[in-house]
């Protein structure tokens, strides 16, 4: 091997079989909370009594799910523990290669079931799982390691592929596009993370409490300092000078970075994959060094690194079907970010992608990177005020009395499912969602099993907004109140 191959070879297309491991068990401690955090709304989500019945679920074409299979509650949470079980295996490793397939499929069945619940975080998840089917994550740490272990050259020999260079590009893109595309005016004044503070939907306790207590210096720091972070991370993930500093230094960036957002904001799962696909960038010599750490004393330390050993002839070809399999994804991905991101100069703008459309639409494997690009300045929720059989008044989403007034009492604390549920409700352009909205709430007691008075005899849906608050001041302004729907229909 040359000089200058062996150089790129090593920098950008070579990846440590621990660090493997390490992506593999955070992957699959992310995958299981996202299904397990997902049966509570089987019924609402992903059932055809719920939101969104598959026969309008598959009114678009974009959508393709093995869970249109699943008409019932009980089907839909069935289907969900299934996925469960499946990402039970990838995390620890129990017939890998299988489990990387099917986690694939199991997740991107139950993202395309109800593409109204889905965000940016879902997409990092299935692009993570594409990019990572033809590496070898069960080759270290796992049931697989202990039934079938290595020989001690193959254990410390890196694993080499065209996806390394992928992931790589991948992280390049999210963090670089991330910090390109942030503009507007709360971007460039500095006041930016102090409306993400005042989202509502997304806001946590903790925002809540610093958003009252919000010095001065917070927000311009925060929000400067979020743009130069993911600037300063693109920049570290493809430099091939200093690059064990330099990714080191990334991972310890990134997770000041994701950590703060994770702590302010509900936008799950999208701090927690990203610094699982970090991980993928980890440098050897930092497993090393905590390998010889006493807590992590049990991770085996490389003596040195070995001499790449020769591939049988027809080991050969399968590697060249999958490095060209991998080729073919990357070029489908540049041309998505060429597609995908309005920001980027006209030479670099691709209108029409042709095939490649489709086959990154179905599995949602789309490259658009400008989270609050646009820093929203409003907020808003549905309210639903109902009377329940009995008489009482009640809103069956929180199992309060109505609140509306909502947006001077927030945050709301809602499940991410909930949080992108509700503004796509209120911007359907098609009545049939809100149709489906309002069936569902007639069943709602049925569903949720629950005594017969609770059976709602009539309700008015809302949608309760509000302007939130500007710089320095803390209290929204211009409640709005906005009727949807009502049950019975007015004659």
């Amino acid at each position: 091997m040359t000089a200058p191959l062996h150089f790129l070879t090593e920098r950008y297309l070579s990846v440590d079989r621990r660090v493997l491991a390490a992506f593999r068990i955070t992957m699959g401690v992310v995958l299981l909370v996202d299904v397990l955090r997902r049966i509570p709304f089987a019924a609402m989500l992903y059932s055809d009594a719920g939101v969104l019945p598959t026969r309008l679920a598959r009114a678009g074409d974009e959508e393709i799910s093995l869970f249109f299979l699943a008409s019932t509650p009980r089907e839909a949470t069935i289907g969900m523990l299934l996925c469960a079980g499946v990402y039970l295996a990838y995390l620890v490793g129990f017939r890998t290669r299988v489990a990387q397939i099917l986690a694939f499929v199991a997740f991107t069945s139950l993202n395309g079931r109800n593409l109204l619940v889905e965000n940016r975080g879902h997409v990092e998840i299935a692009l993570a799982l594409m990019w990572t089917l033809v590496l070898p994550l069960g080759d270290r740490c796992s049931i697989d390691a202990l039934r079938r272990p290595l020989s001690a050259e193959a254990r410390q020999r890196p694993v080499t592929s065209l996806a390394v260079l992928a992931i790589t590009l991948q992280v390049v893109a999210i963090y670089g596009l991330n910090a390109w595309q942030k503009g507007g005016a709360a971007w460039e004044s500095g006041q930016a993370v102090h409306y993400v503070l005042w989202q509502n939907r997304a806001a946590t306790s903790f925002a809540a409490w610093l958003r009252q207590h919000e010095p001065a210096w917070f927000s311009p720091f925060m929000t400067y300092g979020t743009r130069v972070a993911e600037a300063f991370c693109a920049l570290a993930a493809i430099s091939p000078i200093a690059q064990r500093h330099l990714r080191t230094l990334l991972l310890v960036v990134a997770l000041w970075l994701h950590l703060s957002i994770a702590i302010s904001i509900n936008v799950w799962p999208h701090s927690f994959i990203i610094l699982a696909i970090d991980l993928l960038l980890l440098p050897p010599a930092v497993i090393d060094r905590l390998a010889n750490a006493k807590w992590l004393s049990f991770i085996p330390r490389p003596a040195a690194a070995p001499t790449p050993s020769a591939t049988p002839p027809s080991s050969r070809v399968i590697v060249s079907l999958r490095e060209g399999a991998v080729l073919f994804m990357l070029v489908a991905a540049l041309l998505r970010i060429s597609h995908d991101n309005p920001k980027l100069p006209d030479a670099l703008r691709a209108d029409d992608i042709g095939l490649f459309d489709p086959l990154t639409r179905y599995p949602r494997l789309f490259q658009r990177w400008a989270m609050f690009a646009e820093m929203p300045t409003t907020d808003g929720t549905v309210v639903v005020d109902a009377i329940t059989a009995d008489g009482r008044r009640i809103d069956p989403l929180t199992g309060s009395e109505p609140d509306l007034s909502a947006p001077l009492n927030g945050p709301w604390l809602l499940s991410q499912l909930q949080c992108d549920y509700y503004p796509r409700l209120e911007r359907a352009d098609d009545p049939a969602y809100v149709d489906a909205f309002v069936a569902y709430l007639t069943r709602w007691h049925e569903l949720e099993d629950r005594p017969s008075g609770d059976r709602l005899v009539s309700f008015q849906v809302y949608w309760i907004s509000s302007d939130s608050p500007p710089y320095g001041e803390t209290v929204p302004r211009n409640v709005q109140r906005r009727l949807l729907a009502s049950y019975p229909e007015p004659e």
